[in-house]
């Protein structure tokens, strides 16, 4: 299987672009790349799996990485098709969608049902464009100035899939022999029209009279205006202050299930917290600076629960712990080394 790449990037004189293609359980395989016209760099690959993994990067004379992307490409093959023409963008860390690449938004947001996006051997562009979308009504659709992308009318725009999370797809066959210029638009299934056309200046493509070659228009990120980016109102608070009458006069683990239930009863969508890994060190009060981690795994034993651990404690140390217990909630402020030595005893 033939894999063509291109991407378009500017580098500075002695520096090159790099292909890196990743593969689960092997050691990275790495393809120089050379820059053909106007800023846009190439790079033919043979390659046997029909998914790949990859990313690119900067490097200097010496072969010293200067700059990498962000977030790696992926790409998944039809079986009908042998040999593909991928045109990249470079995935800059400075766009503002990238902020969506985290597990938290990722576990509030995928609640959708994957598509298919259909690959017939006529066609000859697959367009993918990477769009996490919240409003459940709206969908991601293409337009372009060829008659087969819609001739720039409304009425008559492609409608993308998605395959996965965030991810859009759809295959095309253009005919026409001419430069293709093509903006992506979203669609409201409610009101069965086109509400809005991303911002900025039109994408572009080349035509593809190749035949068993399909080329792939792959685009980082849909261009949304300001008010269309992912906004939640949510609140922000350190775990040792979510003081409850069953903790020990600082906040717990447990604490956080009842900040979720209330944060969901007040329809606020996210939850900010302080870094909860171990910071003991001294044994001191100096040891509650939330960011002198003394390991980036270990979560702090200062919250644990000792009611809801999963072994019973020795009764002489229930009954001490009981009137620890009584004495830390009636304080004002945190003892925190009080707090601190109380975990440290747990057996």
């Amino acid at each position: 299987m033939k894999l063509y790449f291109n991407v378009g990037y500017i580098v500075k004189a002695g520096e090159n672009l790099q292909l890196v293609i990743r593969e689960e359980g092997a050691a990275a395989h790495i393809h120089t790349m050379f820059c053909a016209e106007n800023g846009l760099w190439k790079c033919e690959v043979d390659y046997f799996s029909r998914s790949v993994s990859y990313q690119y990067r900067v490097v200097n004379e010496k072969g010293n990485v200067l700059r990498d992307e962000f977030v790696q490409h992926h790409l998944n093959f039809p079986h009908n098709y042998k040999e593909f023409i991928i045109f990249d963008e470079w995935n800059n860390k400075n766009f503002p969608e990238n902020y969506l690449n985290n597990k938290i938004l990722y576990n509030k947001l995928h609640d959708f049902t994957p598509e298919k996006s259909i690959i017939l051997k006529k066609h000859t562009h697959l367009f993918r464009l990477e769009a996490p979308i919240y409003n459940p009504d709206w969908r991601i659709v293409l337009f372009g100035n060829t008659v087969s992308l819609g001739n720039w009318d409304y009425n008559r725009v492609v409608p993308m899939y998605q395959t996965d999370f965030g991810l859009w797809e759809v295959s095309v066959e253009i005919p026409e022999n001419e430069f293709i210029q093509f903006k992506y638009c979203i669609y409201d299934t409610k009101q069965n029209k086109v509400i809005d056309v991303e911002t900025g200046e039109n994408r572009f493509t080349v035509t593809n009279p190749l035949p068993d070659v399909l080329q792939i228009v792959s685009n980082h990120y849909f261009k949304f205006k300001g008010y269309q980016m992912y906004h939640d109102a949510g609140v922000a608070v350190p775990v040792f202050s979510l003081r409850s009458e069953e903790g020990f006069g600082v906040g717990e683990f447990s604490d956080l299930k009842k900040l979720a239930d209330w944060t969901k009863e007040t329809n606020l969508g996210i939850i900010q917290i302080l870094p909860i890994n171990d910071t003991t060190a001294n044994y001191t009060w100096t040891d509650s600076y939330p960011y002198a981690a003394v390991s980036v795994y270990a979560l702090h034993p200062q919250y644990i629960s000792l009611e809801k651990l999963d072994f019973s404690l020795p009764k002489e140390l229930v009954k001490e712990y009981e009137s620890d217990k009584e004495a830390l909630n009636t304080l004002d402020l945190i003892d925190y080394e009080k707090n601190d030595r109380r975990e440290m005893e747990v057996p």
